[in-house]
């Protein structure tokens, strides 16, 4: 506050504000008695109580000066009420120690212990504005040494271009709450918060968004049990002047301001803080009926106004090998969907799965950090979600999480990239030719690590193992399935591929059972089961083949690539293995030596699959026929029932 002017504003509540108002017990404030705490006040302005210990510590003013003004007089001091052995506040004394002739003493804000104290006052320069001086407010910190109160400087925000005042310290986090009027914000006074690295080292000041902060003064801040900010605003929508707000905080963000409707008034209705049982309301008011201009009240409840915290859950990270805490683990969560992943395997809570997750994608504000004890305390929906986790030196980790269940505790274990690394040959099955190029995709998480020449190998540590699927063009695709077992006494894993047969011209068709060719000229245009003319020529060498070799029975297979729904392209398929099925009866070959089979996009022969983008004749290649021999009796007739 302390301005000399004010500022209109229009405020919408975030969306979040209807939920949010369910912590706090509102319709209380609307029934319990107020009591005016009349051995404090006076008929001028008492406000800004703050706890000091288990006494009261306040702000007066000593003139008639307007409380939101301020002069170059020492127009404020701060007061201290102690308490009775009943536990009733007595008259205020004037703070000891602090005093400095010419200066402003404000609102302030003391650590747990009392050793500590922030404090609002006048800096030691001034600007000049049309023509006359205008003072600015600045935050000090003081610590206590022999009862004494010590000056340790300003707070490195304080400019003389604007003021910095109504300091509230989170000593659980380190972090100080305040108000400035400082460039960049939304309004007249927002509210910020800077984090304390050490007794004199701060962070940058953060603006606590746009959720908390309008076009008007927001100001008078205070933290309760961490997730709960109240706070003073004369936003538009209030009931007149300034209103007290409260909001909700859920992994650094901050809801919609709560009105808390019950103690507001067409007065002013400032500076509020709750003591840790959440029962005892202290907060300045200029209503009706009052002993000055401004006086503290106190509303005493029979239960906690926060009726409930947000329903945060604690991640763990172990290291599989120490079984110790894993400091500075970056985690991703995103919400799990049956339409982006696929489960493959979980064995002892490790998730293998596709889904496109990463880390370096993902915006820094949803990235979390585990804590020096390797925990992470966030809240996030009863849902299921996947969780990625990940840190220089070990695996990256990623694991399906239920957070639907009562549980809230969770352990998660990486492993430390203690590794063996291998490379992977792949080889033509029959001559042994090495296959340079080829594509895999991985299903599992593989780590990689470095030779010293500066080429990349795959690394496998203990528990580990790599699933995946690798492809070569002219070869059929293959799983892979890679243990560590697999690489401990080798330095390469061979895996040999099998060579598509296709039919070129009057290239010799298959004989043996279980040999499998692709009749390349069998195409299809996309979206179509119509056998296309040139494809004539190569079912005619088949029925020949087929009449040659009576004991033959054949399976006729039709694939699609992987666009469209994969039911369509399931029936899809069936309908062009049918239609080449009929011409090869059309020709004379018996029905019940052909088994028709559709797989639809199940058995793609390039790294083509949904969401992958290819050229047309990449797609061409999956769209194919294919002859497997089932049986052959060579050399006797192939009986069976005339249908």
């Amino acid at each position: 506050m302390f301005i000399s002017y004010f500022f209109s504003a229009v405020f919408t509540l975030n969306a979040q504000s209807g939920e949010d108002a369910s912590y706090f017990d509102l319709e209380k404030l609307h029934k319990t008695k107020l009591v005016n705490l009349g051995q404090l006040n006076t008929e001028q302005y008492e406000f800004s109580p703050a706890f000091y210990q288990d006494d009261l510590v306040f702000v007066q003013s000593k003139t008639e000066k307007k409380r939101f003004r301020l002069d170059s007089d020492n127009s404020f001091m701060l007061k201290y009420a102690k308490r009775d052995l009943t536990g009733k506040l007595i008259a205020g004394e004037v703070f000891p120690g602090i005093s400095m002739p010419g200066f402003f003493d404000g609102p302030a804000s003391f650590s747990a212990d009392g050793q500590w104290m922030f404090i609002t006052r006048n800096q030691n320069n001034s600007t000049k504005e049309d023509g006359k001086d205008e003072q600015k407010l600045g935050i000090y910190l003081y610590s206590k040494s022999d009862g004494n109160w010590v000056n340790k400087g300003a707070l490195p925000v304080n400019a003389s271009r604007y003021s910095v005042c109504h300091p509230y310290w989170d000593e659980r986090n380190k972090k100080l709450y305040f108000a400035s009027d400082m460039p960049g914000g939304f309004g007249g006074l927002d509210l910020y918060v800077i984090q304390m690295t050490d007794e004199q080292s701060w962070g940058e000041a953060r603006n606590l968004g746009a959720n908390i902060n309008g076009e008007g003064n927001d100001c008078f801040p205070f933290l309760n049990q961490e997730h709960f900010l109240f706070f003073t605003s004369d936003r538009i929508g209030g009931k007149g002047g300034f209103d007290l707000y409260a909001a909700v905080v859920k992994n650094g963000i901050w809801g919609g301001a709560v009105s808390l409707e019950g103690l507001n008034t067409v007065s002013d209705d400032l500076c509020l803080i709750l003591d840790e049982t959440g029962k005892s309301l202290y907060f300045a008011s200029s209503r009706a009926g009052g002993k000055g201009k401004d006086d503290l009240y106190i509303m005493s409840l029979d239960q906690n106004l926060i009726l409930k915290s947000p329903d945060y859950i604690t991640i763990k990270v172990i290291n599989r090998e120490t079984n110790q805490a894993v400091e500075g683990v970056k985690m991703l969560f995103q919400p799990f969907s049956t339409g982006d992943a696929e489960i493959v395997e979980t064995k002892n809570e490790r998730l293998s799965l596709v889904q496109e997750i990463e880390l370096g994608k993902a915006n820094d504000n949803v990235i979390y950090l585990s804590g020096k004890n390797g925990e992470l305390s966030l809240y996030l929906p009863p849902d299921k979600f996947v969780l990625i986790a990940e840190k220089d030196g070990y695996g990256i980790s990623r694991r399906l999480m239920d957070f639907s269940k009562a549980n809230r505790e969770h352990t998660i274990y990486i492993d430390s990239i203690v590794c063996k690394g291998f490379d992977i040959l792949l080889v033509d099955g029959q001559s042994g030719e090495k296959i340079s190029k080829f594509h895999i995709e991985p299903v599992s998480t593989m780590q990689f690590i470095m030779n010293k020449d500066g080429s990349l190998v795959y690394c496998l540590a203990k528990e580990q193992e790599f699933l995946g699927e690798v492809t070569a063009d002219g070869y059929y695709p293959r799983d892979i399935h890679i243990q560590y077992v697999d690489i401990a006494e080798l330095d390469q894993i061979r895996i040999a591929m099998d060579k598509i047969a296709v039919v070129e011209g009057n290239q010799k068709l298959p004989l043996k059972t279980g040999e499998t060719i692709v009749l390349r000229q069998i195409y299809y245009d996309y979206n179509s089961a119509e056998i296309k003319p040139e494809a004539v020529n190569t079912l005619d060498q088949l029925v020949n083949h087929m009449l040659r070799y009576p004991g033959m029975v054949i399976e006729l297979s039709a694939h699609t690539d992987s666009r469209g729904k994969e039911s369509y392209n399931q029936s899809l398929s069936v309908n062009r293995a049918n239609n080449a099925k009929l011409y090869l009866v059309s020709k004379g070959i018996n029905t019940s030596r052909i088994v028709a089979v559709g797989y639809g996009e199940s058995r793609l022969l390039n790294h083509c699959k949904d969401g992958v983008k290819c050229p047309e004749d990449a797609h061409a290649l999956n769209r194919r026929t294919e002859v497997k021999v089932i049986s052959h009796e060579e050399g006797l007739e192939f009986r069976y029932n005339a249908q």
